[in-house]
């Protein structure tokens, strides 16, 4: 999913940004921008800013996948306990992957 989060605070290595309510992503300072160098968030941000994230769920067992994701910058935020079905009578865990968009 596509969502519209609001940066909350920044750092020398990167940017607080608040996907909802109680829920925040971290954009390290070197994923900001692949056309040039960002030395420091605020080169691109401000707080309060409004930027867009790609938010996704895999399998815990779907290392290929996991492998991908995280190779494309995709972070892991959090984990949704028993998400999938897995076999008869048994659940498996989903991973939340979070990626966040900036135009740099």
């Amino acid at each position: 999913a596509r969502v519209r989060g609001k940066v909350r605070n920044m750092t020398t290595y990167g940017a607080f940004i608040e996907l909802e309510e109680g829920i925040d992503g971290m954009v390290h300072v070197s994923d900001m921008s692949w056309t040039r160098k960002v030395n420091l968030p605020s080169e691109i941000l401000k707080k309060g800013d409004e930027v867009d994230a790609i938010v996704l769920e895999v399998r815990r067992s779907n290392e290929d996948a996991r492998a991908f994701y995280e190779k494309q910058g995709f972070e892991t935020i959090g984990t949704r306990r028993d998400y999938y079905p897995s076999g008869v009578g048994q659940r498996e865990d989903a991973l939340v992957l979070k990626k966040t968009l900036i135009d740099a």
